[in-house]
């Protein structure tokens, strides 16, 4: 309900002006215009200004405009309204300490566009002067037996009505302060009890028909279809405007040996170059080589990285590799790809980048941008043409090798995969059905690591209780 957020019954806000004033009708619904007139305006100008008012300062910004405006609005009560500014007295210039008008500003006003914000402001002070008429009404009838009474100030001629007529004795405590309270508080139990009551009556109402939607199948989407592999001319365009473009590619990673850039790929993982290089700038002038990075310490190691993502285990790591560094090659980064990924924290594509940044082999580190640019340009050969084609071809000629196509056979795929370790990505297919006699051969602790020479057939499955603690156990025995 759009009562339901009333500032005086609902939010309760701005109590003091509500029960110190309603003591009449007129004086209520004055101080509720003057109310209006600033909410209105201060809405209009912290609005028109939200865009160059530092947050941090917004609330003594707020305060300052709203105490601008009640000051006018007092002048203008001084100036035309004198007898009602005289019976209101502090009770205007205290505009400016009223939540309602500061809880509108922040809340909605420093949000939203001037018009909204305006008529925001003017609509929440009609809900204040209306509870402000029904109390002061209240107050007066019962306390005077009277209504509009000190209209006359606002209107000369014009007299109170006096409603239970000359004889009515009155009731004084509906006048006092506690006829405040005793009133207001009657007037939330009833607002809370209508507002219970339609909400009761919403909830027994039935809920409208559901309209009858037509089953329409949808509309197939178009696939994209994937682009064509490059012709071998197309490849080798492509990389000559790359090489123009960038004839002296280098990373961006800052190091001065090949020791300091292994360590920097290393603390790369899951986290930007930028901020790599911002720790081991430091931390390569304090351990420039594998004998001062031992010297140093896992904890001294985490103190210089501890602003990248997960340095604890990449100080562990580095440790690690430092002196395995030391204790096999000398101290010195080797040139083979096996004695680099048997480092700790050394991968496949940290290795990699080692190898052709400061070896210039003819590797590559396959992340997953050049996976998607690879496919997405054409450059990779597509699946299905069984790894030829002009676009395999041009990948040797370039030194990389040529993706192959995937396998039906599980465990002939696991041996060419092993026997090829550089291999393009494959892209995502439909799950082959592996045969049961596959998945006993896929298992680890049923067979040996499958050779490279193609001497035996396909492995024949046996079943032999004897070789394993449980009964039915199967094995795995290649016949020749």
């Amino acid at each position: 309900m759009a009562c339901g957020r009333n500032t005086g019954l609902a939010q309760l806000l701005g109590l003091c002006p509500i029960l110190a004033i309603s003591t009449s009708m007129v004086n209520a619904v004055s101080l509720g215009l003057a109310t209006i007139l600033v909410m209105a305006m201060s809405n209009l100008a912290v609005s028109a200004l939200r865009n160059f008012i530092p947050y941090e300062i917004r609330i003594p910004v707020f305060v300052l405009i709203i105490a601008a405006l009640v000051t006018v609005v007092d002048l203008a009560f001084n100036a035309f309204l004198h007898d009602l500014y005289l019976v209101l007295g502090i009770f205007i210039p205290l505009i400016v300490t009223n939540c309602i008008v500061l809880a509108r500003v922040e809340a909605y006003a420093a949000k939203n566009d001037p018009l909204t914000s305006t008529v925001d402001g003017i609509m929440m002070g009609l809900g204040l002067v209306w509870v402000l008429a029904l109390l002061g009404g209240i107050r007066e009838l019962l306390g005077a037996g009277t209504l509009f009474s000190g209209i006359e100030m606002i209107i000369p001629g014009l007299s109170a009505w006096n409603v239970f007529g000359d004889d009515y004795p009155g009731f004084l405590i509906a006048i006092l302060p506690p006829g405040a309270f005793f009133a207001l508080g009657c007037l939330i139990a009833a607002f809370n009890a209508i507002n219970a009551n339609l909400a009761a009556r919403a909830r027994r109402r039935p809920p409208p028909p559901r309209r009858l939607r037509s089953r329409r199948p949808p509309s197939p989407q178009p696939r994209a279809e994937p682009m064509a592999s490059m012709k071998r001319e197309a490849i080798r365009e492509f990389f000559r405007r790359l090489h123009d473009a960038n004839p002296n590619p280098q990373t961006e990673l800052e190091y001065a040996s090949p020791y300091q850039l292994l360590v920097a790929v290393v603390l790369s993982a899951q986290a930007t170059d930028r901020s790599v290089n911002i720790a081991t700038r430091k931390l390569f002038a304090d351990a420039p080589t594998p004998e001062a990075m031992v010297s140093l310490g896992e904890e001294g190691i985490a103190e210089h990285i501890k602003t990248i993502g997960l340095f604890r285990n990449k100080a562990k790591n580095t440790l690690a590799l430092s002196r395995l560094l030391l204790e096999r090659h000398g101290g010195e980064v080797p040139a083979e790809r096996e004695a680099l990924e048997a480092l700790p924290g050394v991968g496949r594509k940290t290795a990699n980048v080692v190898l052709n940044t400061v070896f210039r082999q003819p590797v590559m580190a396959v992340d997953t941008h050049i996976f998607r640019l690879s496919n997405r340009t054409g450059l990779a050969p597509r699946q299905g043409r069984g790894g030829g084609g002009e676009g395999a071809d041009a990948a040797r000629a370039q030194g990389l090798p040529a993706r192959r196509p995937p396998l039906a056979d599980p465990a002939r795929a696991l041996r060419v995969h092993r026997a090829q370790p550089e291999v393009w990505p494959v892209q995502r297919t439909r799950p082959v059905p592996v045969p049961r006699q596959d998945r006993l051969i896929r298992s680890r602790s049923m067979v040996e690591r499958p050779t490279l020479e193609p001497t035996c057939s396909t492995p024949a499955v046996t079943r032999s209780a004897a070789s394993s603690s449980r009964p039915g156990a199967s094995i795995a025995r290649a016949k020749c």
